[in-house]
């Protein structure tokens, strides 16, 4: 899914990432199907920080097998990037994620089913959803509204109330 180059290898010094890790400055998408970056807040108790991981996962496999292993308290977000083929703009987009159930097929085949910001079904063309009924499902992940979307709206309340005052003593004073 995700295609590397060595020209594009980026060295990092040691000690500051993990030994075995490469990292590239360029990864070319392979395969134009959805994909997925999730974020990830990692402790650090000797410094009494925290810093934010960002991973991709090309499959959704990879995803139903990684959430399990992390604390859902440390996870901060799910961004779901659709492919073209399968978004209204005809070009790749993103689509924050709220929830993340595993469904169960009545074959016992499991399968994520994504609902976004608005609280809608994500139909991003996942290529294990099945075409039978949903068996079981179980919520994996679950994340509050942000809040930054509240103050930006109580802000933009505010601004519209103050732009109508200032409207108002113009008019007043003319």
């Amino acid at each position: 899914m995700f295609t590397t180059y060595p020209p594009y290898e980026f060295p990092i010094p040691p000690g500051l990432a993990h030994p075995d890790a490469r990292c590239w400055r360029v990864v070319e998408l392979s395969l134009h199907a959805p994909w997925f970056l999730l974020s990830v807040e990692v402790p650090d108790g000797e410094a009494g920080m925290s810093f934010v991981r960002t991973m991709i996962f090309g499959w959704e496999s990879d995803l139903i097998s990684f959430i399990p292993t992390v604390d859902a308290g440390e996870i901060k977000g799910l961004v779901c990037m659709v492919p073209g083929w399968k978004a209204p703009c005809g070009q790749w987009t993103s689509r924050e994620v709220r929830e993340v159930w595993l469904a169960s097929a009545d074959d016992g085949h499991q399968f994520l089913q994504l609902i976004d910001a608005d609280g809608q079904a994500l139909d991003v063309g996942l290529p294990t959803e099945p075409d039978t009924a949903v068996a079981d499902r179980q919520l994996l992940l679950k994340f509050k509204p942000r809040r930054r979307r509240q103050a930006a709206a109580r802000r933009l309340r505010n601004s519209a109330r103050a732009g109508a005052k200032h409207a108002w003593t113009a008019d007043q004073s003319a």
